[in-house]
């Protein structure tokens, strides 16, 4: 009885330490979706919070790795963060690496960043494909199921009838960890 008693004690301590564990689980297997926070200037001056994912597309004979962040229940933002190549491309390692405004350059990131508005039919686009815009990608753990790291960034926003600059954000901060696209 008494090793009984023992062994429950401790499958109850064990138990109850990994729920309290400061760890939450990421990938399959979990119902975590990823997540990221961000800290946008400019234009927009807020802080987000939501979900983020990452997947690897071939499509056409083009080859797309990307890092997508947006929130839910509204729908109020969404980031972009992807490299283009046209050969076989792999998820991308530990390491930092640009974000630019050349989005065929090897190793060079782009970034988007969209403000959305409640209905999602209309918002503002601001992007990296400019000059004086651009940053940083910090990917400081890089597996099959969990892509973890931080970016900064400044993006402009174009008027659509005058194809002049007008606008800029700057994500000051974002912290991911995000997970393999289903």
């Amino acid at each position: 009885m008494k090793k009984l008693i023992y062994l429950s004690a401790i499958f109850l301590l064990a138990f109850t330490l990994t729920f309290c564990s400061d760890d939450h689980p990421v990938g399959p297997g979990s119902d975590d979706l990823g997540e990221v926070e961000i800290s946008v200037t400019g234009d927009v001056q807020t802080s987000f919070e939501g979900i983020a994912d990452f997947d690897l597309m071939d499509e056409f004979s083009i080859n797309q790795w990307e890092l997508f962040f947006n929130d839910i229940s509204p729908q109020t933002f969404s980031v972009q963060i992807f490299t283009n190549n046209a050969d076989e491309m792999e998820r991308p390692s530990e390491g930092t690496y640009e974000i630019g405004s050349d989005p065929n350059a090897e190793e060079v990131f782009t970034a988007i960043f969209n403000e959305l508005e409640e209905d999602l039919t209309d918002g503002t686009e601001y992007t990296t494909f400019h000059d004086d815009s651009g940053g940083e990608l910090v990917i400081t753990e890089s597996s099959e199921d969990v892509v973890r790291g931080s970016f900064t960034f400044t993006a402009k926003s174009v008027d659509s009838e005058t194809n002049e600059i007008d606008g800029e954000v700057e994500v000051t901060s974002g912290e991911f960890v995000a997970v393999q696209r289903e």
